[in-house]
């Protein structure tokens, strides 16, 4: 049987593709080069959160997805890949139909910038072409026109300083256009807005950057269009500027006034007002026009204008806008990272070596189960019991375990994220000596067994203990039996014959597994052989060690971890053997959990020692 972790399981099992309703639970890989990566090549921040909500929410309830989809990201990126860049790929994952529901929510926010352009542009060349308009009969009063451009300067350094504030919301204005984007967009972006599953107010910050945002871009396409306007008609016609009103002001008075207006021009001569264009250029209502000597001269204070509405309405507006725009990135970044799923999405592309290595030790422990105990078996009927009979039994056992080493070897792949490709890349690429991935098909080649599993002299040791220990077992007994009388005698010479013994049966023993028959089936099966526990714990623990080395997104040196023969204690390879023996005997149940605790201990110690820290 081809054992597979539960959550790999689960993940063929949820295996479909996405409906365009909606996103999957199933994250799909994208293929290179489709619209799916395009659509994704540079996502903003809004647009990451509005699909992290979405993804966490299909059909607006909460919803885990799948952890299938997080380990296919850390395939598909290498160590060195930002965080943001392995969200975009999950995203982009989920949502394989463009557009996705941020995309649509960018497009919408898009669409209302560019008809606040429009508008400001219209209404800017209108308003400026009324304060402009001349018909001969009456001058163009300059007095509203500077009073215009003024007044935008301080409306900017009023939008400043609540850019500065930490006010969440605009009164009224936020009222209005605050869920604008909503009324266009259902579903995922009016549950982002609401939010009622989130932190209260989460994204309440996003309302008045957005807002500022819009109003400048309204505002600097309504100044410059003005400008515009203000050109195009001092080039079309002969327009009569002037100056009236109803207040006691003096030419002087108001030419002390403009000049210091023109401060940051005065440079520019022909656009600094003199006291003669200021005097002759005065008019009053009952007058009707100026009675300037030279009627040339009222036109005079168009640079002026001109540079006045550059300097206090367009520029301010340009540099504002900027700022705004600054904030609004700024204000859409801290939201998705302060999201509470952008934390929970972010940690999933953390693979745990703790949880890895004991769905490892669970998986290494049953195959090793399955392969110590397994028997094969064949009918005679009719046939001779000869050796070439049972050579093709035991052909065919062997064919069985190495299968099935090759089936944990893929199932470790996939474990740490890896394929079968890899399995076998790492394999060719291994050095003779030093062995970092095994071959099944060189799983029965008896003189490469000490590479991969204890010496046989080490083991010999660890028979001999054991059997001494049985044998020192059964002489006490006897010592009790008779009284004491042998005075220990015969607990000393069991325990010599014991330990003797079970050193003999490793270096004397060929024997894989046993054959037996009745009168019409024969067994090959289970395992005999001492040492072909240890050589498959070997050959295991060490492709485990070269894939868990070699994890995709690890940020950490391909190194594999310590020789696991080194690892091991003393009281370790006891408890192991003791484990094996009573394989060897047909208790496999009662065998599994604590191999697999077993291997659980020894899988960190060897973690502990690559990364030098204590075992958990």
């Amino acid at each position: 049987m081809k054992h597979r972790p539960s959550w790999i399981l689960t993940r063929l099992l949820l295996r479909r593709r996405m409906r365009r309703a909606g996103p999957s639970h199933e994250i799909l890989p994208p293929q290179p080069g489709t619209a799916v990566a395009a659509q994704r090549a540079a996502p903003n921040p809004l647009q990451r959160l509005v699909d992290l909500d979405a993804a966490w929410h299909p059909g607006g309830t909460f919803t885990t997805p799948a952890q299938a989809g997080f380990s296919d990201v850390l395939k598909q990126t290498t160590p060195d890949t930002p965080e943001t860049a392995r969200l975009d790929q999950w995203l982009a994952n989920a949502f394989p139909q463009p557009p996705s529901p941020g995309a649509r929510l960018v497009t919408a926010l898009r669409r209302v910038q560019t008809a606040a352009v429009l508008l400001g542009l219209l209404l800017g060349f209108g308003f400026m072409a009324g304060l402009v308009a001349y018909d001969g009969t009456a001058q163009v009063n300059v007095l509203w026109i500077i009073g215009f451009a003024l007044l935008q300067a301080l409306l900017a350094l009023a939008a400043l300083a609540m850019s500065l504030g930490k006010a969440r919301r605009l009164p009224l204005l936020s009222d209005l256009l605050g869920y604008l984007p909503a009324r266009f967009l259902r579903g995922p972006l009016r549950r982002l807005l609401d939010a009622p599953h989130q932190q209260p107010g989460i994204f309440d910050t996003l309302h008045t950057p957005f807002l500022l945002l819009l109003t400048q871009r309204f505002a600097l396409a309504f100044n410059a269009a003005a400008l515009l306007a203000l050109f195009v008609y001092v080039t079309v016609q002969d327009i009569a500027f002037g100056w009236s009103t109803t207040l006691n002001i003096q030419p002087p008075e108001l030419l002390a006034f403009v000049r210091a207006l023109a401060l940051p021009w005065l440079w520019l001569a022909p656009a600094v007002p003199t006291l003669e264009l200021v005097e002759a250029s005065q008019f009053y209502r009952l007058a009707g026009t100026a009675s300037a000597a030279d009627p040339a001269l009222l036109g005079r204070w168009w640079p002026f204008l001109a540079c006045l509405w550059l300097v206090y309405a367009l520029l301010p507006r340009f540099l504002l806008l900027r700022w705004c725009a600054h904030r609004w990135q700024r204000a859409q970044r801290d939201a998705l990272q302060q999201h509470p799923l952008y934390q929970r999405t972010m940690a999933q592309f953390v693979f745990d070596q703790h949880g890895a290595a004991q769905e490892s030790a669970r998986l290494i422990s049953r195959t090793l189960l399955d392969m110590l105990t397994h028997q094969e078996k064949a009918e005679l009927d009719g046939h001779k019991l000869d050796a070439a009979f049972i050579a093709t039994l035991q052909a065919r056992w062997q064919s069985h375990q190495q299968q099935q080493e090759a089936q944990a070897l893929s199932a470790l792949a996939e474990i740490y994220l890896q394929t079968d490709a890899d399995v076998m890349r790492y394999a060719s690429e291994q050095d003779v000596p030093d062995p970092s991935m095994p071959d099944p098909s060189k799983l029965f080649v008896i003189e490469d067994w000490e590479r991969w599993g204890l010496s046989r002299k080490r083991l010999a040791l660890l028979a001999g203990a054991g059997g001494g220990t049985l044998g020192a077992g059964v002489g006490a007994s006897l010592d009790a039996a008779t009284g004491g009388m042998s005075l220990g005698s015969l607990t000393a010479a069991l325990a010599a014959v014991g330990a003797a013994g079970s050193a003999a049966s490793v270096y004397f023993s060929e024997r894989l597994a046993r054959t037996s028959a009745d009168h019409a089936t024969v067994r090959f099966g289970p395992v005999e052989n001492r040492q072909y526990p240890w050589v498959l714990l070997g050959r295991l623990i060490t492709a485990w060690s070269t894939l868990s080395s070699r994890l995709p997104g690890s940020k950490l040196p391909a190194e594999p971890a310590a020789d696991w023969r080194t690892v091991l204690g003393r009281r370790q390879e006891s408890e192991l053997e003791k484990l094996f023996a009573l394989c060897r005997k047909g208790k496999a149940e009662s065998v599994q959990p604590p191999l697999q605790a077993a291997l659980a201990r020894l899988l960190d110690q060897l973690l502990a020692a690559r990364s030098g820290t204590r075992p958990q």
